[in-house]
């Protein structure tokens, strides 16, 4: 119904778009869009997209600190939800609405380092990967670092074994994408849909980009999107495994 009321997917120009997703975030989601829209400083005016983000069906201030980032800058773009979508839904709703050739995925508890994010941005342009990622520094609330994901290309192990995370944290090519369908609402693969979507991209033969840098932050802790299903992690590469690696 959502889809239906955005209407039809404008063409897409060449440039990047921001898209985040807000669910009772608002805590977070100013310090999140703020490093979205200066990742987009740094580019040409023509490159730059909008800052979508949806909200989806908050019950906090979401609402409230959104219109206040929207009134401060005009690239901000809110697009609402009356029901709860899920991640994937709602990622792919961002993907509907973009208008640019790539995006970046930057999820409201997260925060993009904009020189990093950049370079992710010019590898895409360059060489039209499907995916490309860098480096993403898990933080805990206090700021004090915890870990790196998305450190290193994706390797057998990751394939196979359900080794290093690799963070939805990265630039899309939007055309793609939507061919194949965007992210997979499988409730099976809730919170772990940068999982699947990587898998899916390796088994269609896309290409994926790996940049040495760090790209942002993710904030851990137990507010952040997929802490409430880290015990399904085993079950889910399993599932993974049945679906894309099944013959090796």
């Amino acid at each position: 119904d959502l889809l239906q009321a955005l209407g039809k997917p404008r063409p897409l120009r060449p440039g990047l778009s921001i898209l985040t997703i807000s669910w009772n975030h608002a805590g977070f989601l100013g310090s999140s869009v703020r490093s979205a829209l200066a990742t987009l400083d740094l580019l040409s005016p023509d490159e730059q997209g909008a800052v979508l983000v949806l909200d989806d069906a908050s019950s906090d201030e979401t609402p409230q600190v959104l219109e206040e980032l929207r009134a401060a800058d005009g690239r901000v773009r809110p697009v609402r939800s009356p029901v709860n979508l899920g991640l994937s839904r709602a990622r792919n709703v961002l993907l509907h609405v973009a208008e640019t050739t790539h995006a970046l995925m930057l999820d409201a508890d997260n925060t993009a380092v904009p020189d990093g994010a950049r370079s992710l941005y010019a590898v895409a342009r360059e060489w039209s990967p499907a995916f490309t990622f860098g480096n993403v520094i898990m933080v805990h609330s206090d700021g004090s670092i915890l870990a790196a994901v998305s450190n290193e290309p994706p390797t057998t192990d990751y394939f196979f074994v359900g080794g290093p995370h690799l963070d939805t944290l990265g630039v899309l090519d939007v055309a793609y994408f939507r061919q194949i369908g965007g992210y997979n609402p499988d409730p099976a693969f809730h919170a772990f849909d940068d999982h699947e979507v990587i898998h899916r991209l390796a088994r269609l033969g896309a290409l994926i980009a790996f940049v040495p840098t760090v790209a942002g932050r993710y904030r851990y802790d137990r507010l952040s999107h997929s802490q409430a299903h880290q015990g399904a992690h085993e079950a889910t590469i399993a599932r993974l495994r049945r679906a894309y690696n099944q013959d090796g």
